[in-house]
């Protein structure tokens, strides 16, 4: 098998190398700035609590249930450094869907936020199997245990056995010809896509394809993608950790004033998108009242873009930023193909 040389074994590792940035900024959500030490300290501590306060052992899944925000990823990868396996639920699945993707993982534990919540309040006690429900936000109902109890800061990192082709993440597929399948991602498989990603957009700076390359200082990028879908996690939030972009999470539902909001306020110079969402930006009447010059490239991917979308966008944005269409699926790990810059407007 064809590997990068000299990757990372596992994703528990690609955090430790990013705890190496010390006080650089690794998320903002809303007034919150984590930065990546502590984006470290938060998932070891996790990690040290599954374990010793609720009895997590290798291979048990732990599932998140939640909007985009800090708690989702630190859940994910303190469960994943302890040897266990994240499992990623849509949160725009009925209650149904849920209870199947519950039963069907095995998930011993689950992150819920209070949005969602109510989604699952009243099936979670028929889910063989789950012991422990965590909720994000205030005044926890009855039967859950506040977030606060889970995630602490923790310097020492777990030692536990995690060998590249031990499952990292369960995802679901869309399910298009049927019942949603759960895909098991491995941490090999995980970084390798990281690793392509990092070396086409290189590779695209160096053709003159208006790639952006990481050393270019701390590059900032909008955060719209949910974590539950492969581009969002796989593609998008892996990618940002190795590179050690700042990261900022978009509250709550998407709508184009906050986005271009955030752009403006946070100089962001990097927004990995969904056609619909670029697709609203780029039309809404409101675009000329926000400084969106900072962006410097707009990737999308999840369904085709239409040529319209991407003409608009050359139109009316202040600056030409990289344009990158790319093409993935869930069982590949996220990316399969790319087509950016001259290449994707020719």
């Amino acid at each position: 098998m064809r590997n990068f040389k000299n990757r990372e074994r596992s994703l528990r590792e690609t955090v430790a190398n990013a705890a190496g940035r010390g006080d650089e900024i690794c998320m903002v959500h809303g007034n919150r700035r984590i930065s990546y030490g502590d984006f470290a300290r938060l998932v070891w501590g996790t990690a040290r609590n599954l374990k010793g306060r609720y009895g997590l052992s290798r291979g048990d899944r732990l599932a998140v249930l939640a909007y985009n925000c800090p708690e989702y990823v630190v859940s994910i990868f303190g469960a994943t450094s302890a040897a266990a396996v994240g499992v990623a639920l849509n949160g725009w699945w009925s209650p149904e869907e849920l209870e199947y993707g519950l039963e069907d993982s095995g998930s011993r534990f689950l992150v819920v936020d209070e949005r969602l919540y109510p989604k699952v309040k009243d099936l979670l006690a028929s889910i063989s199997g789950l012991e422990t429900v965590f909720f994000i936000g205030d005044d926890p109902p009855r039967g859950t245990v506040a977030i606060a109890d889970l995630i602490e800061a923790h310097d020492r990192m777990p030692e536990d056995a995690i060998e590249e082709d031990d499952p990292f993440v369960i995802l679901y597929t869309s399910g298009t010809t049927g019942r949603s399948k759960g895909c098991i991602t491995t941490h090999r498989g995980t970084i390798a896509q990281v690793l392509a990603i990092l070396f086409a957009s290189a590779a695209s700076s160096l053709m003159g394809g208006g790639g952006i390359m990481p050393a270019e200082g701390q590059l900032s990028s909008l955060f719209t993608s949910p974590l539950f879908h492969v581009g969002g996690l796989h593609s998008g939030f892996c990618p940002s950790l190795t590179g050690g972009v700042r990261m900022v999470f978009l509250e709550g539902k998407f709508e184009p004033e906050k986005a271009m909001g955030l752009i403006e306020k946070e100089k962001i110079s990097l927004w990995p998108s969904i056609p619909t969402m670029l697709h609203r930006v780029v039309h809404s009447p409101k675009i000329g009242g926000y400084d969106l010059s900072s962006l410097r490239s707009i990737s999308f991917g999840g369904a085709p873009t239409a040529p319209e979308t991407i003409d608009k966008a050359r139109e009316v944005l202040p600056v030409n930023p990289t344009l990158t269409g790319a093409y993935g699926l869930t069982e590949t790990h996220g990316v399969v193909t790319v087509n950016a810059g001259k290449d994707l407007l020719g």
